[in-house]
């Protein structure tokens, strides 16, 4: 691994350590939403800048994560720790549900099956009655 990779790697879990250190609701949020943006700009970057695959749906599975999380810890009264690595395998199965299909494709059509696929994904989150549907 080179030296590069384990800077981003250190900065990145002194990231994660900051709320336990510091208190401020104003600073958590805003080191709480880096951390956030960080991991989708470094999973882009994975499979855009690595793989070349334009994927459209990417922010879909991000939103995955993000609406099992909240429902787990509203509906179930999980725990954000323990919630985070099964929203995170919920997100891991069903990117590998989808990508089992697209991964087949090629260029523009994957392109366009990534963008409908995000399409279908937020049209389910919206009119999902379980959270309280689109009155919530």
């Amino acid at each position: 691994m080179s030296r590069k990779y384990l800077l981003l790697i250190l900065a990145f879990g002194i990231l994660l350590a900051v709320p336990s250190v510091i208190h401020d609701t104003f600073f958590l949020r805003i080191v709480t939403e880096a951390i956030l943006w960080i991991g989708l700009a470094i999973s882009w970057d994975v499979l855009a800048g690595y793989t070349g695959y334009l994927n459209f749906g990417h922010g879909a599975f991000f939103g995955i994560g993000a609406y099992t999380t909240a429902l787990l810890m509203k509906l179930c009264g999980w725990s954000f720790f323990f919630v985070l690595p099964v929203a995170g395998v919920a997100a891991g199965i069903l990117a590998l549900i989808a990508g089992i299909p697209t991964l087949r494709l090629k260029g523009a059509y994957f392109a366009i099956a990534t963008w409908a696929m995000a399409l279908a994904i937020q049209q389910v989150a919206w009119s999902w009655i379980l959270p309280g549907g689109p009155t919530a």
